[in-house]
């Protein structure tokens, strides 16, 4: 089921993809219990998801929920464990609870960095995100450096979300939008 949610997915069924997530997290609770990776996994999937729908209400138990679940699975240094870091992060970030969010992408990034690369997809990610998170805190210099370099491998491997590169592209444009209306003002005052 959960492959079949993707495809739905990617076909732009939302409201399907949805449905056959919160089956397929409900199957997978039964059928390996509650404190299962696979469990956790679906829970960022269906959270993803509802983010992407704009339900970050409905997203961020579950989301809180799959990082504790993955730590204490996984143990804190685990690359999974950074993927819902990531996620949470950019929650947070359209939330704008930037100072959480910094905290959590930072903590994502420093387990994916030594254990993936710079150019590995979860470690791009976790780098945006705090791009996103630093450029909320006004940390521009910081903020951009991070953004673009996070983006450019996104963009590099053919095999990330649409979701992560979206967000990302997002991110990276609402910087440079502020800073250009950061100019528009001064320049008119």
């Amino acid at each position: 089921l959960n492959n079949l949610a993707f495809v739905l997915h990617d076909e732009g069924d939302a409201a399907g993809a949805l449905n056959m997530m919160r089956e397929s997290l409900e199957i997978y609770r039964r059928t390996v219990g509650a404190e299962h990776p696979s469990v956790a996994r679906a829970m960022g999937n269906l959270a993803m998801w509802q983010m992407e729908g704009g339900d970050f209400a409905s997203a961020e138990p579950l989301l809180r929920d799959a990082v504790q679940l993955r730590r204490k699975l996984l143990g804190n240094e685990h690359t999974d464990v950074a993927a819902s870091l990531t996620l949470l992060a950019a929650l947070l970030i359209d939330t704008g609870r930037f100072e959480e969010a910094r905290a959590a992408a930072a903590e994502a990034r420093a387990i994916c960095l030594p254990a993936l690369g710079a150019g590995h997809r979860r470690t791009a990610a976790a780098t945006t995100a705090e791009g996103a998170a630093l450029a909320g805190l006004g940390q521009k210099a910081a903020a951009e450096k991070l953004l673009l370099e996070g983006l450019a491998a996104l963009r590099a491997d053919p095999g990330v979300l649409p979701f992560v590169v979206n967000t990302a592209t997002r991110w990276v444009a609402d910087f440079y939008r502020k800073q250009s209306e950061l100019i528009g003002q001064q320049c008119a005052a």
